[in-house]
């Protein structure tokens, strides 16, 4: 290895050690006292000897796959090689996050796919579409009015996806009672566990059981599959071997993990495929790059239809397409007009056929996220700093370092990570995102991992150095759900 590579490794070990035992000692403050802290476990809550035995074994097995696969692709693979190495690391990808589950703590696992989304005061979607969307096509035509009335937190601020997917889930299962009871009868023990306790307070129909379970499970496998979008959006500009590093540090990322079953986990993979559609947008003919935009525009659409993290996803898509080489301002106009036109099709016909006005549902998203920070106040300087230290822990600090590498090479740097980086200082200066970010940039992290990919490879990291950061990133993870809770209400 060079010894450029050897001093950013050894960054990392200290950083990740050092993080671990101030973690494990009580000293890394959780957040800001008296305004917001993430919740650390009971002291009696801890994995058992063989749950630390399958975390430990699942990073070895996936930190010696992402060095595998960098070697197999080589410096110039064939197409067959790519799609071979992606296949492969969407499964690794799948089996490693459900794995890092089974090792953490009993009740903070796969047990929250039940446990979180049940419970209104840490989800709520589930609860609105079980008790008030008897009517579906009414609920939608009325939600720009009834989301007026709705609260600050994470109820108040989305548009109505969420609620028709749950509810759409439920109907799936009453109608289908044969699924249903395959789903239930076949559920992992953690899970069964869980429903045990919920039952203790609320009885849950055979329909309802399959719905969270499918819920969870839906939500864990996009969460995985965020990997091809991500080599996807890597490759566009950066050789194999880099989107391949960005793309294998994905699976392990601590955010990307102890999030589950949030419905932030399962974003990522809509953003980033809306990103890397836009950077193919000004490739190749232009058919296929117009075909691009339009696809970046109604991806975005289908977000806006969950999440407003697409508001600035978009500005992001703007800027790649502004900022990319070899095109003249005319063509880069016409691109953003396409872009436009596939983000309106699909929005002007879902208000068709909803009857549900989209932009007056942003609205009032909009309007009851700005009441957050009036209802529950918080101190601007202390979150300047904050911000950027929880994001570099939630990524994963071996990633978070990489990434300033492939920050500081100029012109080299990827746009994409630059322009996402740049948002996130914006919005944090503005005072628009103060605390939680964690789970709330979740979308944008994918984008970061980007840089990652190009410092590593660009001081000329390979299979060893890829490995040994992805491991890093994996045991902090561990660490990490065996000593925080994220998910349950506090």
């Amino acid at each position: 290895m060079r010894k450029a590579v050897l001093a950013v490794l050894g960054v990392q070990i200290a950083l990740t050690l050092g993080f671990i035992l101030t973690l494990r000692t009580g000293r890394f403050p959780l957040g800001i006292p008296g305004e917001w802290e993430w919740l650390r476990l009971p002291p009696d809550v801890s994995p058992v000897a063989l749950q630390w035995a399958i975390g430990f074994s699942v990073i070895l097995g996936f930190a010696s796959f992402a060095g595998w696969g960098i070697k197999f692709l080589g410096p110039t693979p064939n197409r067959l090689k790519e799609v071979t190495a992606i296949v492969g690391l969407v499964i690794a990808s799948l089996v490693t996050q459900m794995l890092v589950a089974i090792a953490a703590p009993e009740g903070y696992g796969m047990a929250k796919w039940i446990l979180a989304l049940h419970n209104p005061g840490s989800n709520g979607y589930y609860t609105v579409a079980k008790q008030q969307m008897g009517d579906v096509a009414q609920f939608l035509a009325d939600y720009p009015v009834w989301i007026r009335s709705q609260g600050a937190l994470h109820i108040g601020t989305h548009p109505p996806g969420l609620f028709l997917l749950q509810r759409g889930l439920l109907n799936a299962m009453e109608a289908r009672p044969e699924v249903a009871r395959f789903v239930v009868d076949h559920l992992p023990q953690s899970l069964s566990s869980a429903f045990l306790v919920v039952e203790q307070y609320d009885h849950l129909q055979r329909a309802d059981r399959a719905t969270l379970a499918l819920t969870g499970a839906l939500t864990m496998m996009l969460c995985s599959l965020t990997v091809v979008p991500l080599y996807l959006l890597a490759r566009s500009t950066l050789p194999a071997s880099a989107a391949w590093a960005a793309a294998t540090l994905w699976p392990l990322v601590p955010a990307a993990n102890l999030f589950q079953p949030a419905a932030d986990t399962a974003f990522p993979f809509l953003t980033t495929a809306a990103l890397a559609l836009a950077a193919y947008s000004g490739r190749g003919p232009s058919r296929s790059g117009l075909i691009a935009a339009a696809g970046s525009g109604a991806v975005m659409a289908f977000g806006m239809g969950f999440t407003l993290a697409f508001l600035p996803i978009g500005l992001i898509v703007a800027i790649l397409i502004v900022t990319a080489p070899g095109r003249t301002l005319s063509q880069k106009g016409a691109t953003i007009a396409v872009v436009g036109i596939g983000f309106l099709i699909p929005t002007l016909l879902g208000w068709a056929l909803t009857r549900s006005n989209p932009f007056l549902t942003w609205w009032w998203n909009q309007r009851n996220h700005a009441r957050f920070y009036v209802e529950y106040p918080r101190s601007y300087l202390a979150w300047v700093v904050a911000n950027p230290i929880e994001l570099a822990v939630a990524i994963g600090l071996p990633a978070a370092v990489w990434g300033l590498v492939g920050m500081g090479r100029g012109r080299e740097i990827p746009r994409v990570s630059l322009a996402t980086l740049a948002l996130l200082v914006v919005l944090t200066l503005s005072g628009r995102s103060l605390s939680e970010v964690a789970r709330l940039w979740l979308p944008m992290m994918p984008a970061l991992l980007v840089a990652a990919g190009a410092g590593l490879t660009r001081l000329g990291g390979g299979a060893a150095s890829l490995g040994i950061t992805v491991g890093l990133i994996g045991v902090q993870t561990l660490f990490l759900q065996a000593t925080i809770q994220v998910v349950y209400p506090t």
